[in-house]
């Protein structure tokens, strides 16, 4: 069987790798180019590259190309088989090689769009969702295909979704938030993010129910209002209501219940919801309680037949069960009391609150009882008590017996008596009450009641007064009441008596405890004899006074002498002031009337002892004296005093101010004529009293005005004064208006700077002029610079130097106050020192190139003229450039410059320092590799490195003596993954000015990285199982390799050169690749084509059976090539064997089988749907420039049966 095996495989081989005779003689012209677009998609965007390649078919060399775009050839040429666009046109190529190129290709239209926009939407846009609700968010563009993916997020937050719509059951509030999405293909191009959509997800609110008048028990009749409500909740919510959880079949928000029966009571719930939306949990229950109205009853707490006023009734009205918010109605025959309390207590009044008593028991706003059953009162009036006294005197005194009776009209025995004196409970009860009075204590107002016992009391009666005074005391008085002396003539009355009331009373008189007379007064014309103590005493019934206090006269031998006195001692008095004298007399007396008089003539007479003339005017002067006169008598006259009377004089402003500005003091002074008295000054500014203050003071006869800053530039104040004496009412006439300008702010100080240069030269004149703008005077000028100071409006300096730099300010001065201008800059520098410089960064040059050489000065150029110097010898030229158009090596050495002023003539700078200049000749630029690899593999990286000695270098590329594309200025040229097309001599181009140099060349090579190839290398077991694929990875480069196997793009856990792979149904349909790696470069080789299994067992399967069938075949026809050998001629047995096997050379002819056309893969019309999914014979991997081919492409089928090889 073996034997067999090894003619049918050895057969299938060689039919199939049998390569095609070439005839490498023939010279292969170059073929017309096609473009090939790399990525095959249908729409490009704009921010995309697109790869083209120029392909020659059949080229076996390299080729230089030129690419154009709509029939114009791109600039700067591109000579490289591939190249990288991304803007929209029609693009062609075509391939040279020396003198012979090719057609140009057909044109590759290639056209990019703008990248469409996201466009985000609600699929039931609604202002708040709640948690079990769905929603569904779609992401839209204009165009979309179904390339494009998609990417959703919630407040900038990657979701991890990639749906074409995001649908939502929302769980809580957390889902609420900013949604946005982008569309995008993978590893292309991105939308920009969308507009955000808003979700707003609410808790479901918890319905709340409740009763508007929670009330424990309600009664028939009464309406109540049930409320549903949610927080927040909207008119979009609806309602349910439940009773004893019953559907009520209700959907209004509010349930209205009027009360009819105990069946309403029960336990009431609802739900509020959302149609087809949302429902809340089932409200916390309301219960209701009804019950029927009960019945009121009334009772009275003490039922008699009779009542008086003052006592209490209470009256109760009852129901049955709990009453706490049941409220009383009260009636008397059957009007309203208007009282709500219970039990009703009605203290009585009179005889109008007999009646009919009723109540009603009500729940305020709800329901009310009927009436009750009546309680009839009585009341009648409570009896008037009298009290009498015996016997009725007005005043007793003590040791007297009293009798009082207390009685009233048809009183009966039940009645009882309470005793009073002055409204205290004298704890009496019996009647006629005794008093034998014993002292005051026993006066008073005594009262009396009658009572029944915790009834009622009689108001109580009217008041007796029983007066009772102690033995009474007699007063002495006398006529005049005076406490002093007396004098020889006046007239004194004695009088006795019992505080005005001597009815019944006899007196009787006594002096130095001698009894003179009996009588009621005493009168004495007094004389020094009549000095002694009186007293006296009374007699009534049996009653003896004790004696009254006594009174001591003292009656002098001569009259007094009075003394005139002022009480404004002054010597001279003003019109208008006031004069008071003061009449003294010894001893003093309250009854004294005393007597004024001017030059001998009375003036005036008063009972005091003093005297005013309230507005004294010149004519008031002349000498005063008085005299005193008690009754009819006087004293002698006192001794004159001369007043002196004087017009009020006019007080004069002195000042030497006009004007006065912030800072200074201003003194204005207030002079008196009358210099001999004592003036206080007063200010007024505009006829407004000035007093001291912050900025006023006033001191003597002066105001001091300290002058601020204030937002008026500029007022007059007006100023006057007036004096006034000091301690007196006394005010001089106003003095004439003195005028005073006073300015906002300070003085406005002028310093002007001639020239006015901002900066001076040393050597120049300067003038610095000060000046003030307000219109002023009296000012002195002075100029300082640090300590130095000059007096003078103008300050100048002859030949400035480096010492007069500095701030300059003008002070004036005016009465020690000091006005500073602000700080003047007087800037003295020397002339500038100019800067010579080479207007590049390199001070080192090469023969040719051009060197500009710059004297800078900081100043204005064009003020300046210029002088150059080389080697200290002159040079011609004034401009600040010099200028060198091709330099050679004559051009070396030290250059200098200066600079003199054009208008300011003595004005001439320095020398500048030396500037050497180097004219070197030039040295090629050094070209290097990094890595210094001998060749690099492809795709690894490499740079070129450049360097030329200096600054300011630029350097450009080149490849095969052509610029490289795109154009490379810097120092090292990187290739990041390296192609073939890399291959070839690079040149660096160092360039500076006009001036470059090229290095020597550098050549670079680049070797294909070695391909996987992977094969199907199934056994023959495992074909006859039928359900494990062996596959096989080689690199054959002869090295040594380590392999990487992926399934999908995912990397496997396998390292071995063979994977076996069990045939399932997601097996058969998944990719597979593999590459090499190693250690040592090249690291890694490149993926070999993918491989998918499809239906390959399947296949296997028939072809195993077909290969049975033609095996069995085969053996019997070789058993029949034996018999015919052994039965027929030789030479018919060579002709039959002949034909009936296979050769190698019929392989080659036009000759068919089934086994050969299923070898060769030439379906037949049943096959013709099945092609794509034959055995795969052969994988590899062909490389060109650096791209590997079929690595994106769709994995290639198997179509033969190298796949035995494994078997042999």
């Amino acid at each position: 069987m073996a034997m067999f095996q090894i003619i049918f495989l050895t057969v299938a081989v060689s039919a199939q790798v049998s390569p095609p005779t070439v005839n490498t003689d023939a010279q292969i012209p170059i073929s017309k180019p096609q473009i090939a677009q790399k990525t095959s998609h249908e729409l490009l965007y704009n921010t995309e590259k697109v790869t083209l390649e120029c392909e020659v078919h059949g080229a076996t060399t390299d080729f230089h190309y030129e690419w154009y775009k709509d029939s114009t050839s791109l600039k700067p040429p591109l000579d490289q088989a591939i190249i990288y666009v991304n803007t929209s046109g029609n693009y062609g190529c075509k391939a040279k090689n020396g003198a012979t190129e090719s057609e140009n290709s057909e044109p590759k239209n290639i056209h990019f769009q703008a990248i469409p926009t996201a466009k985000l939407s609600l699929e039931r846009a609604l202002p708040v969702f709640y948690p079990s609700e769905k929603v569904i968010l779609k992401c839209e563009i204009e165009g979309g295909s179904d390339e494009w993916s998609y990417k959703w997020y919630k407040n900038n937050r990657d979701l991890q979704e990639s749906k074409s719509s995001l649908e939502i059951t929302l769980k809580s509030k957390d889902d609420s938030g900013e949604y946005t999405c982008q569309r995008f293909i993978k590893d292309r191009v991105t939308t920009e993010m969308s507009s955000a959509v808003t979700l707003k997800v609410n808790a479901i609110p918890t319905a709340k129910l409740t009763l508007e008048r929670a009330l424990p028990v309600f009664y028939l009749s009464e309406k109540i209002i049930l409320k549903c409500e949610i927080e927040g909740g909207a008119d979009e919510w609806s309602y349910k209501w439940y009773k004893n959880n019953r559907d009520l079949q209700e959907s209004k928000s509010s349930l209205e219940i009027t009360l009819k029966s105990k069946d309403d009571s029960g336990e009431y719930t609802c739900q509020q919801f959302i149609k087809d939306r949302v429902t809340t949990e089932m409200s916390s229950a309301v219960t209701l309680k009804v019950n029927a109205i009960p019945t009121a009853k009334l009772t009275l707490e003490r039922a008699l037949p009779v009542f008086y006023p003052s006592e209490k009734i209470i009256l109760k009205c009852e129901i049955e069960g709990s009453a706490d918010e049941w409220s009383y109605k009260w009636y008397k025959n059957n009007r309203d009391l208007q009282e709500s309390k219970s039990p009703l207590e009605i203290t009585l009044k009179s005889k109008d609150d007999s009646g009919e008593y009723t109540c009603q028991r009500f729940i305020k706003d709800r329901v009310t009882t009927e009436m009750s059953s009546a309680v009839t009162l009585k009341v009648n009036a409570i009896p008037t008590a009298k009290l009498t006294l015996e016997p009725a005197f007005a005043v007793f005194y003590p040791s007297e017996m009293v009798t009082l009776k207390c009685e009233i009209e048809d009183g009966s025995d039940e009645w009882s008596y309470k005793w009073y004196k002055n409204n205290r409970d004298l704890q009496e009860s019996k009647s006629p009450l005794e008093i034998t009075l014993k002292s005051k204590n026993d006066s008073g107002e005594y009262t009396c009641q009658r009572f029944i016992k915790d009834r009622v009391t009689t108001e109580k009666s009217s008041a007796v007064t029983l007066k009772v005074n102690e033995t009474p005391r007699p007063t002495l008085t006398k006529d005049p009441n005076w406490t002093e002396y007396f004098f020889p003539n006046e007239t004194i009355s004695l009088t006795c008596g019992f505080n005005g009331n001597s009815d019944g009373w006899s007196l009787e008189w006594i002096k130095n405890n001698e009894t003179l007379k009996t009588s009621s007064n005493l009168t004495i014309t007094a004389k020094p004899s009549d000095s002694g103590q009186y007293s006296c005493k009374g007699k009534l019934r049996s009653v003896v006074t004790q004696q009254s206090d006594a009174i001591q006269l003292e009656v002098k031998d001569l009259w007094p002498k009075p003394l005139l006195t002022l009480s404004q001692n002054f010597q001279v008095f003003y019109n208008g002031e006031t004069i008071t004298f003061n009449c003294e007399v010894k001893p003093q007396s309250t009854k004294w009337t005393y007597l004024l008089f001017r030059d001998s003539l009375q003036i005036n007479a008063n009972t005091s002892n003093s005297f005013s003339i309230a507005s004294v005017q010149v004519s008031d002067s002349g000498k005063y004296s008085c005299e005193v006169k008690r009754r009819t008598l006087s004293s002698g006259r006192s001794d004159a005093r001369t007043v002196t009377v004087k017009d009020i004089p006019t007080a004069q402003v002195k000042s030497g101010w006009k004007d006065a500005f912030p800072g200074e003091t201003v003194s204005l002074q207030c002079v008196i004529p009358d210099e001999s008295e004592n003036w206080i000054n007063m200010w007024f500014r505009d006829e407004k009293t000035v007093s001291g203050g912050p900025d006023r003071n006033i001191s003597g006869n002066s105001l001091s005005l300290s002058v601020k800053p204030s937002q008026t530039k500029l007022y007059t104040c007006m100023y006057v004064c007036q004096g006034q004496l000091d301690g007196r009412s006394v005010k001089s006439v106003k003095s004439a208006t003195h005028s005073l300008n006073i300015y906002g702010s300070r003085p406005t100080i002028i310093v002007e700077q001639d020239p006015q240069y901002p900066e001076i030269y040393t050597g120049e004149q300067v003038k610095l002029k000060c000046s003030i703008q307000e219109q002023t005077s009296q000012w002195a000028y002075q100029w300082k610079k640090a300590e130095s100071v000059q007096a003078g409006d103008t300050y100048t300096i002859q030949s400035a130097t480096l010492s007069h730099d500095g701030l300059y300010k003008c002070n004036i001065i005016r009465n020690k106050v000091t006005f500073s201008s602000e700080s003047k800059k007087l800037t003295i520098i020397k002339p500038p020192q100019p800067k010579l410089s080479i207007e590049s960064e390199w001070k080192v040059f090469y023969p040719t190139e051009k060197i500009t050489l710059k004297c800078s000065i900081n100043a204005i150029p064009n003020d300046w003229r210029y002088k150059w110097f080389k080697n200290e010898n002159p040079l011609i030229g004034e401009k600040d450039t010099f200028l060198i158009n091709s330099a050679d090596r004559s051009h070396s050495g030290s250059y200098k410059c200066k600079a003199k002023h054009r208008q300011r003539s003595p004005v001439t700078t320095s020398e500048t320092e030396a500037l050497q200049i180097h004219i070197l000749d030039a040295s090629k630029p050094d070209i290097r590799k990094h890595p210094s690899f001998e060749f690099f593999y492809t795709d690894e990286r490499f740079h070129l490195d450049c360097n030329m000695s200096g600054v300011g270098w630029e350097y450009h590329w080149y490849k095969e003596s052509k610029l490289t594309q795109p154009s490379i200025t810097n120092t090292n040229f990187t290739i990041n993954s390296a192609s073939l097309h890399h291959t070839g001599v690079y040149k660096c181009e160092a360039k500076r000015g006009d001036f470059s140099i090229s290095s020597e060349p550098l050549k670079v090579e680049v070797h294909a990285r070695s391909p996987a190839a992977l094969t199907l290398d199934t056994e023959l077991s495992d074909i006859m199982a039928g359900n494990i694929l062996t596959l096989r990875c080689e690199v054959s480069d002869g090295k040594e390799w380590n392999y990487t196997w992926s399934e999908n793009g995912k990397e496997l856990n396998e390292s071995s050169h063979t994977l076996k792979v069990k045939a399932t149904e997601d097996t058969i349909k998944n990719e597979f690749k593999c590459k090499g790696k190693r250690t040592a470069r090249p690291l890694y080789s490149y993926w070999s084509e993918g491989f998918v299994a499809n239906n390959i067992v399947f296949k296997r399967k028939i072809l195993l059976a077909i290969s049975g069938f033609f095996i069995c075949c085969i053996v019997i026809l070789f058993i029949g090539c034996v018999v015919l050998k052994i039965t027929r001629k030789p030479v018919k047995k060579e002709t039959v064997c002949e034909d009936l096997f296979i050769s190698m050379a019929d392989s080659k002819n036009q000759v068919t089988t089934p086994l050969m056309e299923y070898m060769e893969n030439k379906p037949t019309e049943k096959e013709s749907e099945e092609k794509e999914e034959l055995i795969m014979d052969h994988v590899s991997v062909t490389h060109v420039d650096g791209v590997i081919k079929g690595e994106d492409s769709p994995s290639a089928e198997a179509n033969g049966l190298t796949s035995f090889k494994g078997t042999i």
